[in-house]
Protein backbone atom coordinates (compact mmCIF):
# COMPACT_ATOMS: atom_id res chain seq x y z
CA UNK A 1 0.00 0.00 0.00
CA UNK A 2 2.72 2.45 -0.91
CA UNK A 3 2.17 3.18 -4.57
CA UNK A 4 0.09 2.55 -7.63
CA UNK A 5 2.78 1.41 -9.30
CA UNK A 6 3.17 -1.61 -6.06
CA UNK A 7 -0.60 -2.49 -6.48
CA UNK A 8 -0.14 -2.66 -10.31
CA UNK A 9 2.88 -4.94 -9.58
CA UNK A 10 1.00 -7.14 -7.08
CA UNK A 11 -2.18 -7.26 -9.10
CA UNK A 12 -0.91 -9.70 -11.49
CA UNK A 13 0.99 -11.77 -9.15
CA UNK A 14 -1.98 -12.44 -6.53
CA UNK A 15 -3.98 -13.49 -9.76
CA UNK A 16 -1.55 -15.85 -11.12
CA UNK A 17 -1.35 -17.03 -7.23
CA UNK A 18 -4.70 -17.20 -6.92
CA UNK A 19 -5.21 -19.02 -10.03
CA UNK A 20 -2.52 -21.57 -9.27
CA UNK A 21 -3.86 -22.44 -6.05
CA UNK A 22 -7.43 -22.57 -7.08
CA UNK A 23 -6.14 -25.08 -10.16
CA UNK A 24 -4.23 -27.33 -8.09
CA UNK A 25 -7.58 -26.90 -5.19
CA UNK A 26 -10.63 -27.55 -7.75
CA UNK A 27 -9.06 -30.96 -9.62
CA UNK A 28 -7.64 -31.89 -6.49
Amino acid sequence: MTTANSEEKTYPIFTVRWLSVHALGIPT
